[in-house]
């Protein structure tokens, strides 16, 4: 009512009411799957018996309707606000999916459709918080002083973004083969969409980026990778991940920063806050956006002759960071890659 409405018209072009009673029912259950905290299923928006235009589904309810685990609702009585932001992530399912049956060709890819999910939660969560005198929405979050219900739906996003990019390998699009235990959709599909809203939502003036998002989740415009593309202004996918891995790889270090940087979060202050505060489980160890070559420090690895070989998943990173001695005549890169084609972005030379 107070935050999550906001986020799902402003972001998202509300829902639907196929039934007209005007509600979003929640049904809490302990009847959901153990490790699911919510869902929604687009059955329910399909007609029971055929109409003009329309397949027939005799399980729907023929509603907008979230199912909800009773024991995720219950730890809120206990401090677990992961309810709050979640209940706002699920609805934005039910406007995303009415959405994606009406657009026809299949539903989102499974990191479009849970990234911008994740993307209402910390909305919601950004709106909170600002109401409860935390930073403003749109500007530039650099750290926290405590865990709150407010602020909850946004450290979680932390958690789940360093789990994605800590990991190798790492993809944005799926979990790899022999990814880290808990990278996920999720975290990756989340990190990169809101990339997208502050590069090119114009996230860092209050709500700015709400139109991006509406176009995104829009049935008028073309699912997965078409529709960012479309969004965007027409660029090339990978050259929209030269500007997400810049993006990335530049955030938080006080260098000069390019028109398509994040705007709205100073990654290595923030999570860093969250693993000193509070160490939830001394995972990922290290500092954003962890560079392979220096795996569990906070400083950056001399030039040196080193081999370093691994596995990339689709779309993903491999980031390293490296200091000259001040010596030598300069830094010689080999790259060999053994099926896909691999793109080398070098920032921050000094």
């Amino acid at each position: 009512r107070d935050h999550g409405k906001q986020a799902i018209d402003g972001y998202f072009g509300g829902t639907t009411d196929l039934n007209g009673d005007g509600k979003i029912v929640v049904l809490i259950t302990p009847r959901v799957e153990e490790g699911t905290a919510a869902f929604v299923w687009s059955g329910d928006f399909f007609p029971r018996t055929p109409q003009p235009g329309w397949g027939a589904c005799p399980g729907s309810n023929q509603m907008e309707l979230v199912r909800f685990s009773e024991s995720t609702i219950n730890g809120l009585a206990s401090g677990d606000y992961q309810a709050l932001a979640t209940l706002v992530h699920e609805v934005k399912h039910v406007s995303s999916l009415y959405k994606s049956i009406i657009r026809g060709g299949g539903l989102q890819p499974l990191w479009v459709e849970e990234g911008m999910a994740e993307l209402a939660g910390e909305m919601s969560s950004r709106l909170a918080w600002e109401a409860a005198g935390g930073p403003a929405v749109g500007a530039l979050a650099r750290s926290f002083d405590a865990i709150t219900k407010e602020n909850y739906g946004v450290i979680l996003r932390m958690v789940r973004s360093a789990w994605y990019l800590a990991s190798q390998p790492n993809a944005i699009m799926v979990t790899p083969l022999g990814a880290r235990s808990g990278h996920s959709v999720y975290g990756s599909g989340w990190h990169f969409h809101r990339w997208l809203g502050d590069a090119y939502g114009g996230a860092s003036m209050r709500l700015a980026d709400s139109s991006f998002f509406r176009t995104l989740n829009d049935s008028l415009t073309a699912s997965g990778i078409g529709g960012i593309q479309a969004t965007t202004g027409g660029k090339g996918w990978t050259t929209l991940l030269e500007e997400y891995a810049a993006a990335v790889l530049l955030n938080g270090t006080g260098a000069p920063q390019p028109g398509t940087a994040f705007a709205t979060y100073d990654f290595p202050g923030i999570i860093g806050a969250l693993n000193t505060r509070y160490n939830y489980n001394g995972e990922p160890s290290g500092s954003y956006p962890w560079p392979v070559n220096v795996s569990g420090s906070q400083g950056s690895g001399l030039f040196s002759t080193s081999s370093y070989t691994g596995t990339i998943g689709p779309s993903g990173l491999q980031l390293f960071d490296l200091t000259s001695d001040g010596t030598g005549l300069g830094l010689e890169v080999k790259v060999q890659a053994t099926s896909q084609p691999i793109r080398i972005v070098v920032v921050r030379i000094q």
